[in-house]
C-alpha cells in the first residue's frame, strides 16, 4: 500500500468536506503487471496515449508525440481515460493563449472564469494544460452525486511518508466501513470529506459518527481535477521548492529523491487488490509543512476544486 503556497480563491463555508470512494481494486491480473516501468502506465489505454492531442491549424490531430507521461499516469494510474497531454508547442498554446473561458453551466453562461484563480503558478507546464482542459469542459449527463472524502494511511513502516487516499463515494459511511475491514496492517484514519464538514470541532470523523450530509455534484469531474494537482505535488514536490518556501536545504532537495515513491504497487498484503488513488508525500524535515501535509498540501486543493466545481460545472 506504498503508496503551497498555492493562491486559492475565497473559500465558502462548506469546503470543508471531502468525500470519495476509493480507488477501484484491481486484483489478479495486476499481479502480472507488478514489475511494469511506471512510464508504461500511460502507454495502456489506446494507441492515442503518446500522440498530441491538439488540433491543428489544419483541421487534423497532431501527430507529435509526447514522450513524457502526465504525472497523474505515473503517481496514480487508472483504467479510465488517460490525461490529455500536448507537445511542447501546442501546450504552450493552451497555457498561455486565453486567460479564462465562459462558464457552461446553466444560467451561469455569463461568468467568466479566469484559470489562474484556481490552477497554482508552480505546478508543471503539462499539468497546468491538462486542468485547463478539464475545467472548460461541459458539465457530463453520466456524471452522479457524491463525496469526495480523504483517508490517511498510517504506515509504521514509514514514518517518512504520509499516505492519503482520495477518492470519491457514492454512500459514504458503507465506504468508511469497507475500507476499515479492507485492510487490516495500515491504520487508515479519515480526515475529511466533501461535501461536509471536515473541522473535527463541527462533526466527528470516527466511524459510526460520521454524518454525511448532502452530497456534492459532478463527482467524477471533481476526483479528475484533485487527482491531476496531488499527483503533480507527489511527483515534482513544488511546495518544497519555491522562494517563499521556508524549509530547509535538506528539504528542498526532496525533489531529487522523488523516484523512490514513484514505483508500481503490487497487490495488498492484507486485501490482495492494487489499490489506487493513494498519494505519498515525502514528509519535510523542517520548514511550514512539517506535520501539516493534510492541512497545507492535500485539503486546500480538495477545498479549491470542490469550489469551482460547485460553482461553474
Amino acid at each position: 500500500m506504498d503508496v503551497n503556497a498555492v493562491p486559492t480563491p475565497p473559500v465558502s463555508p462548506r469546503m470543508n468536506r471531502a468525500s470519495s470512494e476509493p480507488p477501484t481494486p484491481v486484483s489478479a491480473g495486476a499481479k502480472a503487471r507488478k514489475g511494469r516501468r511506471a512510464s508504461d502506465a500511460a502507454s495502456d489505454s489506446s494507441s492515442d496515449v503518446e500522440t498530441c492531442a491538439a488540433i491543428t491549424k489544419a483541421g487534423k490531430r497532431c501527430k507529435n508525440k509526447v514522450k513524457t507521461p502526465a504525472a497523474l499516469d505515473v503517481i496514480a494510474p487508472s483504467p479510465g481515460a488517460p490525461v490529455v497531454r500536448f507537445c511542447g508547442v501546442h501546450q504552450k498554446e493552451v497555457v498561455s493563449s486565453v486567460s479564462g473561458f465562459y462558464s457552461k453551466k446553466a444560467g451561469m453562461t455569463d461568468q467568466w472564469v479566469k484559470f489562474d484563480v484556481y490552477i497554482p503558478e508552480n505546478l508543471q507546464p503539462d499539468t497546468k494544460a491538462a486542468l485547463r482542459v478539464e475545467m472548460e469542459k461541459a458539465r457530463s449527463a453520466s456524471d452522479v452525486e457524491g463525496y469526495i472524502y480523504a483517508f490517511e494511511i498510517r504506515d509504521p513502516d514509514a514514518p517518512d511518508v504520509f499516505h492519503i487516499k482520495v477518492g470519491r463515494a457514492v454512500n459514504l459511511t458503507k465506504r468508511i466501513d469497507q475500507w476499515s475491514k479492507q485492510c487490516g496492517s495500515k491504520e487508515q484514519t479519515l480526515r475529511g470529506w466533501w461535501p461536509g464538514l471536515v473541522d473535527p470541532s463541527e462533526t466527528s470523523l470516527l466511524k459510526g459518527r460520521v454524518v454525511a450530509g448532502e452530497k456534492g455534484a459532478n463527482c467524477h469531474r471533481l476526483e479528475r481535477l484533485i487527482h491531476i494537482e496531488l499527483a503533480d505535488l507527489v511527483l515534482h514536490q513544488p511546495h518544497y521548492n519555491t522562494a517563499n518556501d521556508d524549509s530547509d536545504e535538506e528539504s528542498k532537495t526532496k525533489k531529487s529523491k522523488k523516484a523512490r515513491l514513484v514505483t508500481p504497487r503490487g497487490p495488498c498484503a492484507d486485501c490482495g487488490t492494487v489499490h489506487k488513488e493513494i498519494f505519498s508525500f515525502q514528509r519535510p524535515k523542517g520548514g511550514k509543512y512539517v506535520g501539516k501535509e493534510w492541512e497545507k498540501l492535500v485539503k486546500p486543493v480538495i477545498e479549491r476544486w470542490g469550489e469551482f466545481v460547485e460553482l461553474y460545472v
